[in-house]
């Protein structure tokens, strides 16, 4: 059974999205840029999947990187993209992956980017 065009092209956006971040060499404002699209294809009506997909991923991003210019771009994207955050199946993995900075963190700014990516959600 094939992907009808419109799955195959979020998904397509979402590979594009995720080589851009995880190219070593990007710098922090390509990561940045690349985060902000994600707000672009959870906006334009995605699948169940690309949603999850995309939110884990942001929630990688947040809890693996120490840049809070970074976690900030991502918590922009969830609390734009709010209203898709119900589509996520695997919400137990998002919470645990945002509560890991606000638990192991230090940093007070990370940690309220946490407290407002809880508040996203």
């Amino acid at each position: 059974r094939t992907m009808p065009p419109a799955d195959r092209e979020q998904q397509l956006a979402k590979v594009e999205l995720d080589r851009r971040l995880d190219n070593i060499k990007s710098t922090l404002a390509e990561r940045c840029w690349a985060v902000a699209g994600y707000a672009n294809l959870l906006q334009d009506k995605p699948t169940a999947s690309v949603c999850n997909s995309a939110f884990l991923k942001l929630a990688d991003i947040f809890e693996k990187t120490q840049d809070n210019m970074l976690r900030f771009a991502v918590v922009n994207v969830m609390e734009r993209c709010r209203s898709q955050l119900i589509r996520v199946f695997n919400t137990d993995i998002l919470v645990q992956k945002v509560h890991s900075v606000l638990e192991k963190s230090i940093d007070p700014i990370a940690r309220s980017l946490a407290l407002r990516a809880f508040a996203s959600m």
